[in-house]
């Protein structure tokens, strides 16, 4: 929990942006919230507080003590008898202050027809999900490859690796005494990996080949010349549903909010007066 600061230190960071929401609350503004206490005349609701109290200690407000929650009430005071101070003072006229509060209670609307949206797809249909999982994994079951390999830098070094293992010659062994590779002392192992994840002449040699087999001939790349072997194959494993089930409905219902945030924008009339300002696809 936060720990509760001295006025001066308020001023600095206390205050954030969320206490400039809307000017000082009417008595329409504070309909159907409990009033605790009036600061010369300008209530305090037990909403406002709580608001307040979840700000200042990040949510978990629940921890405070007797103490604590008193200073924290203090602090709300001070803040309003600071704001009437500086509607006294006609601060609250100032058109960048004005700006100010106009666009924070803007910000805060828009948060909370994001959660009120997000409310409306909390449970999303169980259809969608499946489909949504259908999609996003439909490239499972491509081929995975286990593999080892021994790179050197000359060809004619590779091919002499290539006759040691046509007499019988041990791949890891070799591997592991002669592979410039970062996999050397591993014997070479390269373990599990698609295709794709490698560059092309190692690919287009390693899918020729089948369990068991080596290159014939060395392969070439950047990174010098390879002797490759294939170990095994296998499907590209496929999550299961309930291991990625959460990650979908949150992809889901943020998609449902950004179609609303579309929509909004499709039926709104939006008029710039300056047109430099119009964005090119508007």
């Amino acid at each position: 929990m936060k720990k509760t600061l001295p006025l001066a230190l308020l001023m600095l960071f206390g205050l954030s942006a969320c206490n400039l929401g809307a000017e000082q609350p009417t008595a329409a503004d504070t309909e159907g919230q409990t009033v605790l206490m009036r600061v010369d005349g300008t209530p305090i609701t037990e909403e406002m507080l709580a608001f307040h109290l979840e700000r200042r200690t990040g949510g978990q407000s629940a921890q405070l003590d007797e103490a604590q929650r008193d200073a924290l009430m203090r602090e709300l005071v001070d803040m309003v008898l600071l704001a009437n101070a500086a509607e006294a003072q006609g601060l609250d006229q100032d058109p960048m202050l004005r700006a100010r509060v106009t666009s924070v209670r803007q910000a805060l609307l828009a948060q909370a027809a994001v959660e009120n949206k997000q409310q409306d797809t909390a449970a999303v249909d169980e259809a969608a999900v499946q489909a949504a999982y259908e999609e996003m994994y439909s490239d499972s079951g491509a081929l995975e490859y286990k593999a080892r390999h021994i790179l050197v830098e000359e060809q004619a070094e590779a091919q002499a690796l290539i006759e040691e293992l046509q007499q019988g010659a041990d791949f890891a062994a070799l591997a592991e005494e002669h592979s410039t590779g970062p996999s050397a002392a591993a014997g070479g192992d390269l373990g599990w990996f698609v295709a794709e994840q490698m560059v092309e002449p190692f690919a287009e040699a390693l899918q020729t080949l089948e369990p068991g087999a080596f290159s014939q001939e060395p392969v070439q790349t950047q990174f010098g010349w390879h002797v490759i072997k294939l170990e095994e194959t296998r499907e590209q494993p496929r999550p299961a549903l309930e291991d990625v089930e959460p990650q979908i409905r949150q992809q889901l219902a943020q998609q449902q909010v950004q179609d609303y945030l579309t929509e909004l924008r499709e039926q709104a009339n939006i008029q710039y007066e300056d047109p430099a300002l119009a964005p090119e696809q508007e």
